[in-house]
């Protein structure tokens, strides 16, 4: 199955004017258009490529990696502030839209935030979203005393540090707890 907002092995199907056509198991296939040092790859190789949809809407696959993906979090930059929303650079030639109802506060041109990255599942198209907390659980953690877990800073308080934990859960480091310089979307490891 060809996931939109993942990197995956797709198969060659045939080479045209327009790309690669490539494909899965379940006869999907997208587009690698204009496919830079793939030129010697033949119909039936694996490539690896991370696939989301242009700005018409059509299924596209790029060898360039994303600074992150569908469920994943990330520190980015707003681009520009347009009527839907804010266009955020993660590295792919079309942005990713956080939407107006997606932000936790009103963005600024220029300016860093933490984004998770998610798929609207009838759509089947990625945004972006500011509500960090929508996308955590800790109703069942994953994680138990003495776990390493990766971290990402997210908010600042009077206690501490707001983190995200191994993607999944929200945590706090307090101030105590804090040893060196930390700023809002830093990744660092930590130990419950």
């Amino acid at each position: 199955m060809i996931r939109t907002g993942r990197t995956q092995e797709l198969i060659i199907l045939r080479r045209t004017s327009a790309g690669l056509f490539l494909g899965d198991d379940d006869e999907a296939e997208v587009l690698l258009p204009s496919p830079d040092g793939l030129e010697a790859d033949t119909e039936g190789s694996m490539v690896r490529v991370f696939v989301y949809r242009d700005k018409e809407g059509r299924h596209l696959a790029t060898t360039r990696p994303p600074k992150v993906q569908v469920g994943e979090f990330a520190q980015l930059r707003v681009k520009a502030i347009r009527g839907a929303g804010a266009n955020m650079d993660w590295g792919l030639s079309t942005d990713l839209l956080i939407p107006h109802e997606e932000q936790k506060k009103a963005m600024e041109e220029g300016r860093w935030y933490v984004v998770r990255v998610a798929l609207d599942e009838q759509t089947d198209h990625l945004y972006g979203s500011t509500r960090i907390e929508h996308f955590l659980d800790n109703a069942e953690l994953t994680v138990k005393n003495g776990d390493e877990v990766a971290l990402v800073v997210f908010a600042r308080s009077e206690l501490g540090v707001s983190v995200i934990v191994n993607n999944a859960h929200q945590g706090l480091v307090h101030a105590k707890e804090i040893y060196k310089p930390v700023s809002i979307g830093d990744r660092l490891t930590g130990t419950v």
